[in-house]
């Protein structure tokens, strides 16, 4: 008998020590998987209040996610563009540099600072990543334009054009200079003309 009740002290001391072995899931990861997922709902209200229009409630609504969740880039790219919508343009580029450090392989994110800054360095990594987007071209042509690069402004509105940029298409008549046996003087001198052009093409 008293052989009987060791053998169950003995089994019961290896279950306690095995259970204590265990870590259990911590309170601190629970919350993380909690914030995500609150974090998830406040961006889909933003999104939402964005449709709507609501530029100022989108931003309270990223923000809050990006309090919650401050590594997904997305959420930094939303609220950079409802910042620029208000004027904010230094809000703006500052959310938009936070998404290129954290996700630099998605060409939106380059564009858009690189549109806000006249850059083009951002303008040409976005183009690099996905060359398949004609505004990307289209607003690199304005900034060549203006960087007096009507060569590479015009062979830019080029590849806009052939992309399917329907916005380029007021630029047909200086495209018309350039296509005809590259003489890039008289697209040069008439560079009054072509700002004016470019200027209704961004709007």
């Amino acid at each position: 008998m008293k052989n009987y009740i060791f053998l169950l002290l003995i089994g019961f001391l290896l279950v306690s020590c095995s259970s204590t072995d265990e870590e259990p899931p911590t309170p601190k990861d629970g919350a993380l998987s909690l914030s995500e997922r609150d974090a998830q709902d406040h961006f889909k209200s933003g999104v939402y209040l964005s449709e709507t229009e609501d530029s100022k409630g989108a931003i309270e609504e990223f923000s809050k996610a990006i309090e919650l969740n401050p590594n997904d880039a997305e959420y930094w790219y939303a609220r950079g563009k409802e910042r620029s919508v208000l004027g904010d343009e230094d809000g703006a580029v500052n959310d938009f540099t936070k998404a290129i450090e954290l996700d630099p392989s998605e060409s939106k994110f380059w564009y858009e600072r690189g549109s806000k800054l006249w850059d083009i360095e951002d303008l040409s990594k976005a183009i690099e990543i996905d060359p398949s987007i004609g505004m990307y071209f289209r607003t690199r042509a304005l900034v060549k334009h203006y960087d007096y690069d009507f060569e590479g402004a015009c062979k830019d509105a080029l590849v806009a054009k052939k992309l399917g940029d329907t916005v380029v298409d007021i630029l047909n008549e200086s495209i018309k200079f350039c296509e005809k046996d590259n003489d890039w003087t008289y697209y040069n001198s008439d560079s009054t003309l072509s700002t004016d052009l470019f200027i209704e093409c961004d709007q």
